[in-house]
């Protein structure tokens, strides 16, 4: 019903999409607890696994393209090193068109549930060890 290839998507795709949420609900529904199936659990996590993995491969690829983190062909000097600055590149990699999806995932593998009650401090250290996590895998 779904495979593009049969074409008969045009009204089961429009009736399927036609309200928000549905596939959320349909995800929700195959990775819950009273879903006893664990192969289907299995898989759906193993897909959910190798898309993110593909997607900030992707990310990745783009980023070390645009060649901006990279130090190769540039000296090293005062003013590279003043120049440095973890909040443009936080922000740079938050751009739609670079690693928007891979900035996601790390900040909240980074990030407390609790970050409200964190002191501006703080915040900006977890957004240094986001970078980090993120940046040493383009420079290396």
């Amino acid at each position: 019903m779904f495979n593009p290839a049969n074409d008969m998507g045009a009204i089961r795709f429009n009736e399927f999409f036609a309200e928000k949420h549905r596939i959320t609900k349909v995800l929700e529904w195959w990775l819950s607890l009273e879903n006893r199936c664990h192969t289907t659990k299995a898989e759906v996590m193993e897909w959910i696994t190798e898309y993110a993995a593909a997607k900030m491969s992707n990310e990745a690829r783009a980023v070390t393209k645009f060649k901006k983190l990279q130090t190769m062909s540039k000296t090293i000097n005062l003013q590279v090193v003043q120049e440095f600055d973890y909040d443009k590149i936080h922000a740079m990699l938050e751009e739609p068109s670079f690693a928007p999806f891979s900035m996601q995932l790390l900040d909240t593998f980074t990030t407390s549930r609790h970050v409200e009650k964190h002191t501006q401090n703080r915040r900006q250290r977890t957004k240094m060890v986001c970078l980090c996590y993120c940046i040493i895998p383009l420079i290396s």
